[in-house]
């Protein structure tokens, strides 16, 4: 069985920033409490990752 996803990614000033430089978002990934910044919705079929 097969699922699309909606994939919802927010970006924080850093990832902007690095984004807008051509930088590597990785250190703009959250060390701590990953059920703050990514959140998993069955129900909906959506992952929602939040960058700094």
């Amino acid at each position: 069985m097969e699922f699309l996803l909606k994939w919802v990614f927010r970006f924080g000033k850093k990832s902007i920033e690095n984004y807008q430089n051509d930088v590597s978002l990785f250190d703009c990934i959250p060390e701590k409490n990953y059920n703050e910044w990514i959140r998993i919705d069955p129900s909906k079929l959506t992952i929602e990752i939040k960058l700094k």
